[in-house]
């Protein structure tokens, strides 16, 4: 019986935790997101005492070597290379549990690095140590249920369970022409994580942590500084007392906690999403507005349903509210207001409304850097690269940009068309190139293939593509790697989904989770595909009151709740024949090799 999980509508932040972090530490940060929406004003202790718990360094391990940025050392030269023995990551946690315990551990200076930006200049990076790192995402999964159950539904940039999509339904719905959102304020906070004040920072996070000790570690990672041509640099030594280590794995948090403040004054002096709604209609009788704030990371847009004269004094407060509030100031080439007919570049996307319709398009800028990125792999110099890896390569950098780009209008005027022509011809000349003593026509017969069976949207597609062909042997057939072409993705319609906690799994959702997996193509007969079972299992859930039937304990949805049957039949499904187990019941009940989460 294969090991398969089932996704069955879990959070993207349990799918990715779930492998790395153990249950008993999931059920604290659920305990700890739960006091905090329940008390906003709680002020949390004795949280230290987990940073040198040797299950949580070993699960924050686990998740800084599944990152690909374990490859990359820091200053002390340590990468994932040298934590591949057992015995050596044992040794590793015990070091980072000891310095913790004892209050010894110092963080290292990054790694300062420049990576080029995409409008020319360079952006300061700074690359922390592994044991820097682990220390980093431990503290990470001590605090975020905490400060994540109090930020905004308009925050959606470095957070579990969300990513850039999410503004395109908050957009495409208030710029309707019956809402009256006709203007947009779009807003950069110029460098915003370079320009953080430690100050104003611990302030904010001491509003919800009382634990000196954690206040106190928080503190020297703010001013752990940076290594750079041999030279250390921290803050307070020359350097002001400003700026989180980008790069770090905690950074992002501490932007979002910092920028939080931000959130909640521009949604209470200006906000229309937010009670009383007596007070937003006062606001608009007196020839006032409204603002919606959607902000990712320091990037942010205000749709506002007011006149363009009151849109630039609700201006000049944010940007007031930003310098004497936050010691931040706004990027004044970026920051601009403009009609929403004239259309907006927010993420990537190109937002306009046309003929009382919204258009959602891609940026010409990402287009560019899209023909850069085709001209950077396909550049003379890559000759020396065989073909098919030079065409797998070509296919990472199509799928991506489409699977990005799927929820716009980008089919529109043949853009993509257009695009894999320019992509077939860089391919061609760069064929060409390596092979200078064959013919155009030799080339062609060699590489450009009739693709044939090739179905598309219920469609049998007939053509010629580019595509390298692996001859059959003994073992395998013959098999043809085709090049990835845009005009065969589909565009979609971002659908809005509910955000719910990621750190709580709430009992109403189980409707909707059952619904969302019709077919498990894992399983080798079709039983548990049938609906009386998932009926079934939801019945027995609720009956159990979500608890093991063996041991007791709470099983969460979608993590580690199992649906036994008692008599061994597995086409009987009958409530009486159901039980509720635990993972560890499961498997006392089954052996290893039978636990799947059903």
């Amino acid at each position: 019986m294969p090991k398969k999980m089932i996704n069955i509508g879990t959070p993207k932040m349990v799918e990715l935790y779930q492998s790395c972090i153990g249950r008993k530490i999931r059920r604290l940060q659920k305990r700890l997101a739960k006091k905090a929406i329940r008390n906003k004003n709680h002020r949390f202790e004795n949280l230290y005492n987990l940073m040198y718990d040797p299950k949580w360094v070993e699960a924050s391990l686990k998740l800084v070597l599944k990152n690909k940025g374990s490859n990359t050392a820091g200053s002390d030269g340590i990468t994932r290379e040298h934590l591949k023995d057992e015995k050596t990551k044992e040794a590793f946690i015990r070091s980072i549990v000891y310095e913790m315990k004892n209050n010894v551990y110092e963080p290292e200076p990054a790694r300062r690095v420049y990576i080029k930006k995409e409008k020319g200049g360079k952006r300061p990076l700074g690359i922390p140590t592994i044991k820097d790192r682990v220390v980093q995402q431990t503290l990470k999964l001590i605090i975020e249920p905490i400060f994540e159950s109090d930020f905004y539904d308009c925050s959606i940039g470095f957070r579990p369970n969300r990513n850039c999509h999410d503004a395109l339904p908050r957009i495409y719905n208030k710029i309707q022409p019956s809402k009256k959102f006709y203007w947009v304020m779009e807003g950069d906070i110029k460098g915003c994580f370079d320009n953080i004040s430690h100050r104003i920072l611990l302030k904010i996070i001491k509003k919800r942590i009382k634990d000196k000790r954690l206040l106190s570690l928080i503190k020297k990672i703010l001013n752990a500084g940076y290594i750079e041509d041999g030279k250390i640099n921290k803050p307070g030594f020359g350097l002001p007392k400003v700026g989180t280590p980008q790069g770090g794995i905690i950074s992002p948090l501490f932007a979002n906690i910092y920028l939080h403040q931000f959130d909640v004054w521009l949604n209470s002096n200006y906000g229309s999403d937010l009670k009383p709604s007596q007070k937003i209609k006062r606001r608009r009788q007196k020839g006032g507005g409204n603002a919606i704030l959607i902000r990712y990371a320091d990037d942010f847009v205000i749709l506002w349903n007011g006149n363009k004269d009151n849109l630039k004094l609700m201006k000049d407060q944010v940007k007031l509210f930003l310098k004497q509030e936050l010691e931040l100031d706004l990027t004044e080439e970026k920051t601009l207001i403009t009609h929403v007919d004239k259309g907006f570049e927010f993420l990537g996307f190109q937002i306009r409304r046309w003929n009382k319709k919204t258009l959602t398009s891609i940026s010409r800028r990402k287009v560019e850097r899209f023909k850069r990125k085709i001209q950077q792999t396909t550049n003379l110099i890559s000759i020396e690269e065989s073909v098919p890896h030079k065409i797998m390569a070509i296919n990472s950098i199509v799928i991506g940009f489409a699977e990005y780009y799927k929820y716009t209008n980008w089919k529109a005027r043949g853009m993509p068309q257009r695009l894999d022509w320019y992509i077939q011809n860089r391919i061609y000349q760069w064929l060409k190139r390596k092979y200078q003593k064959m013919s155009s026509k030799q080339i062609l017969s060699k590489y450009c293939h009739r693709q044939r069976k090739y179905k598309l949207d219920g469609k049998t597609i007939d053509r010629k593509n580019i595509g390298f062909k692996i001859e059959a042997t003994y073992v395998t057939d013959e098999e043809i790697i085709w090049l990835e072409k845009l005009s065969d993705r589909q565009s979609k319609r971002y659908l809005p989904k509910k955000k719910l906690n990621p750190f709580i799994t709430y009992r109403y959702e189980i409707e909707e989770k059952y619904e969302i997996e019709e077919k498990w193509e894992g399983r080798s007969d079709s039983t548990y595909n049938r609906e009386e079972y998932w009926s079934g299992k939801k019945l027995a859930l609720k009956r159990d009151k979500y608890k093991c039937r063996n041991c007791g304990a709470k099983v969460t949805v979608g993590v580690d709740e199992h649906c036994h049957h008692i008599d061994g039949n597995s086409s009987n499904h009958n409530l009486d024949n159901l039980v509720t187990l635990c993972t560890t019941c499961h498997y006392l009940t089954y052996g290893e090799e039978n636990v799947i989460n059903l």
